[in-house]
């Protein structure tokens, strides 16, 4: 709405429950439908809306559905615009458009059937949808030819001895070396092996041509298979070579990891990859994923009547202990890696909320340190702005000992980031790469960090 007339609508539910919400916008008791959207009568009325009145309509991602192994409780984000590269899940490919991803919370562990041909009425799982999908055009704008043909492995069933109680993987792709049994070969594609356990000993015949509408077991569908032009597949011939490295949602960094067999740090240099940190919003925790561990025995819980305070001090035998209103304070980011509108906001916001803020390992920003009265100034392994002078006018130390996610490096800021101000807070020539080592190059035993703070506490 930025750039318009309107506003979002503010809207507290009283109660749990269902409610129809209008999506026409002529409704005289919003957000709640009251039954305005009979008076429209055709595409006219959406004019000004810049789409044509029509929903806008998914790509076809493929068209069968994916069997996908889910744990009870756990997040997922099944995509609605059928644009990602790894389905059935959101990789964020619905930016720009009028799609966003289904949240779906498996209710307990097992093997679901998610619709990837996106027409299902059931969302995220399969309805039959697909079915009704007539031909391959069908999955214009997708990029890809169906990325569900399996290949046929073979054009009459495989006569196999099965045992009683014995699970075994019947192979759904056709790529398997171990007819007709899966060896791993699916790996890359949309495809999972089908699990099963025989009922008794025996003999049964299983499906090769990889039609069968009773899988594993052989349905007499290989009698319609025409000609070999019936195994083309993704673009391999059966029983050729293995498929390209692809990334999936079991393996999402398979294809990296080629990469860096075939090429070392040739392609990234000598740190390897390196780009913004951060994380996909649609993973980011939620407070709902915080546990409290509650009081009970060791420490009994307070009664009703018993003020609760939040209050937490830093120090608390220091001559000057630090005290935060809070449990909770904004960590080290670094003037750099963040602007200096945002290090002051969060410096104030801080504040406002009876906490403290950290530097980072980027030095001490000025208009930062002046908005907030529990200051954390941090000394990092590189030492980027340290200044023993300004310990005056912080509250508290911060050593930052490792690198955290960063394993095995420091952080980097380019050099075309290091320029003006950032560069006179790092105290390093502007143009020139901060890279942070790895850890400290003269602290190293606890005894060394030990000497240190007793050295600058006193400042």
């Amino acid at each position: 709405h930025k750039g318009t007339e309107f506003k979002p609508l503010k809207y507290t539910p009283n109660e749990d429950g269902t409610v129809y919400l209008c999506q026409c916008k002529l409704t005289n008791k919003p957000p709640f439908c009251d039954g305005s959207h009979k008076s429209i009568k055709d595409v006219e009325d959406v004019a000004g809306s810049g789409d044509s009145g029509k929903a806008a309509k998914p790509t076809i991602a493929a068209k069968v559905p994916i069997a996908v192994d889910v744990k009870a409780g756990e997040d997922r984000f099944w995509c609605t615009c059928g644009l990602s590269k790894k389905q059935p899940w959101c990789d964020g490919s619905h930016k720009g458009t009028e799609f966003k991803p289904l949240k779906y919370t498996p209710t307990e562990d097992g093997t679901v059937y998610l619709c990837q041909c996106k027409l299902t009425k059931k969302p995220p799982f399969c309805d039959g949808s697909h079915k009704s999908i007539k031909d391959v055009e069908d999955i214009a704008g997708s990029g890809v030819k169906d990325p569900n043909r399996a290949f046929i492995a073979g054009k009459a069933p495989k006569a196999v001895e099965l045992r009683a109680g014995e699970d075994y993987y019947y192979c759904t792709c056709g790529r398997s070396k171990n007819q007709p049994f899966c060896d791993g070969s699916h790996r890359g594609t949309n495809f999972a092996p089908l699990k099963f356990t025989a009922k008794e000993d025996g003999t049964e015949y299983l499906c090769l041509c990889k039609r069968t509408k009773n899988p594993p077991y052989c349905d007499g569908s290989h009698l319609s298979v025409k000609e070999p032009v019936d195994i083309e597949d993704m673009g391999t011939k059966a029983g050729g070579s293995m498929p390209a490295a692809e990334s999936t949602p079991e393996e999402p960094t398979v294809a990296y990891i080629h990469e860096l067999a075939k090429h070392g740090l040739a392609q990234t240099g000598h740190h390897g990859e390196m780009g913004a940190m951060g994380v996909p919003f649609p993973t980011l925790p939620r407070w709902d994923d915080i546990q409290f561990v509650v009081a009970q025995m060791w420490r009994q819980p307070l009664l009703e009547d018993v003020p609760v305070a939040t209050r937490l001090v830093v120090g608390p035998r220091a001559k000057k202990p630090l005290v935060l209103d809070i449990p909770i304070f904004v960590s080290d980011m670094s003037f750099g890696s963040l602007s200096q509108e945002a290090k002051v906001a969060l410096a104030a916001g801080a504040e406002l909320a009876g906490t403290g803020i950290c530097s980072g390992e980027g030095g001490m920003l000025p208009e930062e340190n002046a908005a907030n009265s529990r200051y954390f100034y941090e000394l990092a392994s590189a030492k980027f702005g340290y200044d023993e002078s300004l310990l005056a006018k912080v509250q508290a130390f911060h050593f930052k000992g490792g690198q955290g996610a960063k394993t095995g490096t420091g952080g980097h800021l380019p050099a075309k980031k290091n320029i003006g101000k950032i560069s006179e807070v790092r105290k390093i020539p502007a143009g020139t790469s901060a890279v942070s080592p790895p850890t400290f190059t003269d602290l190293h035993t606890p005894e060394d960090f030990r000497r240190f703070g007793d050295r600058v506490h006193p400042k």
